[in-house]
């Protein structure tokens, strides 16, 4: 199965033309700006006591910049070898092109960072194809199965606003992948679900997000209103419980389980990204020395329900094990959601920190990047 849209070739290559002018004009703009707003930013940054918080988020537009531009470059000159390449072969330049293009992006956004990635648990062998069900809390998260999951073909569910992404567009659909249409035709979408899950053999996974979309607590309160006004008290009841997650949308995992009867499911928690929600986020420093810890479990298939009410039922109790697993990791709510008072203890704690740090001679890095993050 192939990435590509049944989409007309006029409207794919507006939408390129549009994207790729896009990026074309941002990236000059943002060596620019790193050059002439850079020192400016470094010295408000000092001067506010922000841990260099603006100065890294430009560094952070600008690394984004700089990968989809040499990601584009490289998609080119791949293009350019597809009449001597076999199918496999083609599938698998772009595969290897995919996989460092992640490694640079989160390496880079680590580093800058200074976000050391810890992780709990094993993905297990790759006997089996494999159903990876994750938390979602940024775009940054969707970055993980494929660093986990390193040397093993993974086939994302992702929305199709993100087709807006150059590269994602071009080596997206080059790859098996389902870009699916949010309020479009439910049995078209969950029939290219199936058909993404079908035929996925050892070595192999499927990646799909059953929030639907990135946690907030916004979004939380606008779920819990929705089940309200429709008189679903049961599923209002097991939202609410869930304090860190969106209550899961089981019909997508759904197809993707009964297409692949034979797959293991994993399941993916994740806390230290809710700073990396959204660009303000970034540009507040949110992110900054805020360890990412993951948690993999794997379920064996034979312990996998495939039925609708098997699989809403075990979704529910993993949402409910992942919620209590980010619970017990401490405060993971971002800076912008905490009071204003302990937003205030937090902010003046890191500023002691760094005074005390500087009198013992002693830098301020407790966190460095681990070797994973440092490429």
């Amino acid at each position: 199965m192939s990435g590509s849209l049944p989409e007309g070739r006029l409207t794919r290559w507006a939408r390129r033309v549009a994207s790729f002018s896009a990026l074309a004009l941002a990236w000059p703009l943002a060596t620019l700006a790193v050059v002439t707003l850079g020192p400016l930013l470094v010295a408000v940054d000092a001067l506010t006591r922000a841990s260099l918080a603006r100065t890294r988020a430009l560094l952070a537009v600008y690394v984004v910049l700089t990968c989809e531009g040499l990601g584009l470059g490289a998609a080119g000159l791949i293009w350019l070898g597809r009449p001597l390449a076999s199918k496999a072969r083609w599938t698998r330049w772009n595969r290897e092109l995919q996989r460092r293009w992640v490694q640079v992006l989160f390496g880079a956004l680590c580093f800058l960072y200074r976000t050391p990635l810890v992780v709990e648990g094993e993905v297990g062998g790759s006997e089996r194809p494999v159903i990876v069900l994750s938390r979602h809390t940024s775009l940054v998260d969707t970055l993980l199965p494929l660093l986990l999951f390193e040397g093993q073909a993974l086939r994302y569910v992702l929305k199709r606003e993100l087709l807006w992404d150059p590269c994602l567009d071009v080596v997206g659909q080059r790859l098996p992948n389902a870009f699916v249409q949010r309020g479009g035709d439910t049995r078209a979408e969950l029939a290219k679900l199936s058909a993404l899950g079908t035929g996925l053999g050892p070595g192999e996974g499927a990646v799909i997000f059953p929030e639907g979309t990135r946690f907030t607590q916004a979004k939380r309160a606008q779920v819990l209103a929705s089940f309200e006004r429709q008189g679903q008290v049961a599923e209002h009841a097991q939202a609410a419980a869930l304090r860190h997650l969106l209550p899961p949308r089981w019909a997508g995992a759904q197809a993707l389980l009964a297409a692949c009867p034979e797959a293991d499911v994993v399941l993916i928690s994740h806390t230290g990204l809710e700073g990396a929600q959204t660009l303000p986020s970034f540009w507040r420093g949110h992110l900054i020395e805020r360890e990412l810890k993951v948690r993999i479990e794997r379920v064996p298939a034979e312990q996998v329900p495939r039925s609708p009410e098997g699989v809403q039922a075990f979704l529910w109790e993993a949402w409910r094990s992942m919620d209590a697993w980010v619970e017990g990791q401490g405060d993971v709510s971002p800076l912008d959601e905490w009071p204003r008072e302990r937003r205030r203890r937090a902010t003046s704690r890191w500023a002691e920190g760094r005074s005390t740090g500087a009198r013992s001679g002693k830098g301020s890095e407790t966190h460095p990047a681990p070797p994973e993050c440092a490429s």
